[in-house]
């Protein structure tokens, strides 16, 4: 790959999107997913043959520029308060070392992110385009967790946008014994996006803003108060945010870089994920997913990873309208399956919590169930053994009397 100095490289946004530093948004229309406009959009194919919609009109040749400094501060361009703000892709050499990073070192994972790219990145940039933001900045969930759905930190952030659990909660995703939202691909990128809206409208600029999703606002503040700098490139040249933070930008850049166009930069015949489709089910009680899987005919695994928000193979309980994901396709008929489900197919389920030397055989039987089931919906296998206050999930059907007693 050429080396360059400096470039800047614009992504199209629509109009009259930030006034006053505030997001101020149009009111959607009925669709979940609005269709963008042709100039803003960036293609949803990410196959290599798909050309970028990237645009290069910074400057009209990298000649013109001064050369990358130490700071960065006078080859890349600082961070602009303006009413509509595009996302501003830099090319340097902190960002070409990435690229490198990406090519070599990490290649097998990078790969393997682009290999998920399709499945999910064009319905996040279509929320991002819907909430009034830069499409690009949904690649900050390859950065973040390579769009797993199941990534989890050692900071216990989770999911393909790595929300901790106070933030996620504050930007309304549900987290408790049942679902993760922040495991959801839809759900959590919707809160993503009014988490950067929230940056941008703090820090008036994509690049302190991405900083801020990394390291956390308070950071980020502090160290522009510390140094004086509200410049990002200028910014990392202080000793007040930590590496990863300083490295986040640039890896960001080559992300957006190579996936746009990812045969230029060596990946070749990517092997990508089929685009998420699927139908929408409302359900209004607890649905066994394992039920669900025989009907269609469809491995229990593959209906579990359209709803990684569920942390047991059921719909969550005194949760109305619940939305579940099948196949596309499928949702009338799925409805229906539901809908005829006699009384005594159907299943509850409550928590137990162990007591000193209870065993689950004395469990079992308190609550007529079999104990297969019991470790089966646990994860138990036959050499655990039971800790006092562990809690155990037992499925039960809803005439059974001790439900009623045992709630």
């Amino acid at each position: 790959m050429k080396k360059i100095a400096a470039l800047v490289i614009f992504a199209g946004l629509g109009p009259g999107l930030f006034g006053g530093g505030c997001a101020s948004l149009s009111p959607p229309d009925s669709s979940p997913f609005r269709e963008p406009s042709p100039i803003n959009t960036v293609s949803s194919d990410h196959s290599p043959a798909a050309k970028t919609d990237l645009l290069i009109t910074a400057v009209e040749s990298v000649a013109s520029l001064p050369e990358f400094t130490a700071s960065g501060s006078e080859a890349d361009p600082p961070c602009l308060f303006q009413e509509t703000a595009p996302l501003q892709i830099v090319i340097n050499p902190k960002v070409n070392q990435f690229i490198e990073f990406f090519q070599n070192k990490q290649r097998d994972h990078f790969t393997l992110w682009l290999e998920r790219s399709r499945r999910y990145l064009p319905i996040m940039e279509q929320i991002f385009l819907n909430e009034g933001l830069p499409p690009e900045l949904a690649h900050l969930a390859l950065i973040e967790s390579g769009f797993n759905p199941n990534a989890r930190s050692r900071a216990r952030a989770v999911g393909p946008w790595q929300f901790i659990r106070y933030t996620g909660k504050k930007y309304g995703l549900r987290i408790n014994d049942w679902v993760d939202e922040r495991r959801d691909p839809i759900k959590s990128t919707y809160a993503a996006a009014r988490y950067l809206k929230d940056l941008y409208s703090l820090f008036g600029c994509w690049y302190l803003a991405a900083a801020g999703y990394n390291a956390g606002e308070g950071k980020i503040s502090r160290a522009i108060r510390k140094s004086k700098v509200r410049d990002f490139w200028e910014l990392v040249s202080f000793p007040y945010i930590k590496r990863e933070t300083k490295d986040y930008v640039p890896k960001f850049m080559a992300a957006i870089l190579i996936s746009h166009e990812p045969e230029d930069y060596g990946f070749m015949e990517i092997q990508y994920l089929p685009t998420l489709d699927f139908d929408l089910v409302s359900t209004n009680s607890s649905v066994d997913l394992a039920q669900v899987s025989d009907f269609l005919n469809l491995p229990l695994q593959d209906l579990m990873a359209l709803n990684p928000e569920l942390l047991y193979p059921f719909t969550p309980p005194n949760y109305p309208n619940y939305q579940l994901k099948v196949p596309a396709g499928t949702g009338a008929s799925v409805k229906e399956y539901i809908a005829a489900l006699p009384r005594e197919a159907r299943v509850s389920f409550l928590q137990h919590r162990v007591r000193p030397r209870e065993t689950l055989s004395a469990i079992a039987k308190k609550y007529r169930v079999k104990v297969s089931a019991i470790m089966n919906l646990n994860g138990i296998s036959s050499s655990h053994r039971l800790k006092p206050g562990e809690i155990l999930l037992i499925p039960l059907p809803p005439w059974n009397p001790r439900v009623a007693k045992s709630k």
